[in-house]
């Protein structure tokens, strides 16, 4: 595992005093995209342990289906979560909390010297956002979640297609 992501987890382990996912084993700092989804629970990283689109689950597998159907390299997208930790309930969040999610993806994005945009997937992550500092001004763009259920909703499953070609067009 990459040594800079993997002292990030353990900080981030140290500070939240709770479990975090592993990153993928193709993930790498150098990555250009940073795709982040709410939180790892109900989920094939709360199986599996990793926030891998390698997971058995829909989200993960439509993830790697467009990926794919684009030819964009999977080491060039780090996926990681807003709420990293997991056992959030999302709807027991407080402000503060927000703040503190979203320093710490600020914290992340700054260690990624090659990071040119980052998506956030589903209206949970892009809520998140509101309370990003994003020191270095990197662009956003928003995405349906890629879960089942989401990908239902009409023009969903094209409006994440559309978000991914355009991230494809910037990289």
């Amino acid at each position: 595992m990459d040594k800079i992501l993997e002292k990030y987890r353990s900080k981030l382990i140290s500070e939240v005093n709770n479990k975090i996912p592993l990153f993928d084993k193709l993930s790498t700092h150098e990555a250009k995209i940073l795709a982040v989804l709410q939180d790892p629970g109900h989920s094939g990283a709360e199986k599996s342990g990793t926030c891998s689109i390698d997971n058995n689950d829909p989200t993960a597998l439509k993830q790697k289906e467009i990926l794919s159907k684009l030819k964009i390299n999977r080491r060039d997208v780090l996926f990681w979560n807003f709420y990293a930790s997991y056992g959030i309930k999302i709807s027991k969040l407080k402000i503060e909390d927000k703040i503190f999610w979203a320093n710490k993806l600020n914290d992340l994005v700054n260690l990624l010297p090659k990071l040119v945009c980052i998506v956030p997937l589903g209206n949970i992550s892009w809520d998140g956002f509101k309370y990003f500092p994003n020191d270095k001004m990197i662009r956003l763009f928003f995405g349906p979640h890629p879960s089942r259920r989401s990908m239902m909703q009409p023009g969903f499953e094209e409006r994440l297609i559309l978000t991914w070609e355009k991230v494809k067009n910037i990289i």
